[in-house]
Parts: structure tokens; sequence; C-alpha cells
């Protein structure tokens, strides 16, 4: 499901934020496998995601960066995930504890959030606010998008 949607939905400007909601869970569940009882997951979805559209992965790259930076087997982890859409505005939010400090791909962190940040701002400009905070423990992602 993750490669056909990434094949099929990579080259338009916006899909169903009910399919990358989809999309999103799949990674989540793929990344789950290679976990183990350490970890302290959960994920909230909340509102009606139909006939709301999004650009695709715009929202992966938070998770992806929180399962890279908020997993370690050998420390207690945390990582949690909301979605939630109130009259056309998204609210999503990735919280994890920064456990895993020996990434060596620091660089690549730094251009993917950059090329992110970038891209929600060529998109929806003012109709979002995304607020990152992290205290060197822990990393809190708080993205709103109108979409409408």
């Amino acid at each position: 499901n993750v490669m056909r949607y990434v094949v099929q939905e990579s080259s338009k400007d916006f899909v169903e934020l009910s399919q990358e909601i989809d999309y999103i869970k799949d990674y989540i569940s793929l990344q789950l496998i290679r976990t183990d009882s350490s970890l302290d997951f959960s994920y909230t979805e909340i509102g009606e995601m139909k006939g709301l559209r999004i650009a695709p992965f715009i929202l992966v790259n938070f998770i992806e960066n929180a399962f890279k930076y908020g997993f370690n087997a050998e420390k207690n982890s945390k990582i949690s995930v909301k979605a939630v859409v109130q009259e056309g505005i998204l609210n999503f939010n990735v919280f994890n504890n920064i456990v895993n400090e020996n990434i060596t791909d620091e660089s690549s962190l730094k251009v993917g959030l950059k090329n992110t940040i970038e891209h929600l701002q060529q998109i929806y400009g003012e109709k979002q606010t995304l607020v990152i905070t992290s205290d060197g423990k822990t990393y809190d992602v708080d993205l709103k998008i109108n979409l409408i």
C-alpha cells in the first residue's frame, strides 16, 4: 500500500486527506514492526477527513523524524501522532522523546525539515502555521492547515 501510494500519488498536487491519512497509518504500521515494547506509541484521529484535499507527503516527514529520533530499544521511547479535523482545519501534532542521539546523518534531517517548511509555505502560505518546540529531550510539532 505504501509503495502503491507513493507511485500513484507523488505526481499530484493534491490528494484526498483521507488517502493521505491512510498512507500515514500504513507507514506507521511498517515502523511499528521494527519496534518493541519499549515504545509507548499512540495515534489519535478525530473528525471527518473525507471531502478535504491536501498536498501529498507533507505530513509524513514529521513522522519519519519521530521514529528516527524517538525510538531506541534501550531506552523508554514515546511517540504520539494526532490528527484532528474541525471545520476544515487540520491540526496535526507529532511528539517524541529524543532517545536516539546516534544519528550520523544530521544534515538530512535539516534538509528534509527545511524542504517541508518551504513546501508548506509555498502551497498554504498564511493558511498554515507550524510551531516546532524542542528542549533537547523532547520534540513537538504542531501544524495547523486550513484545507478549505
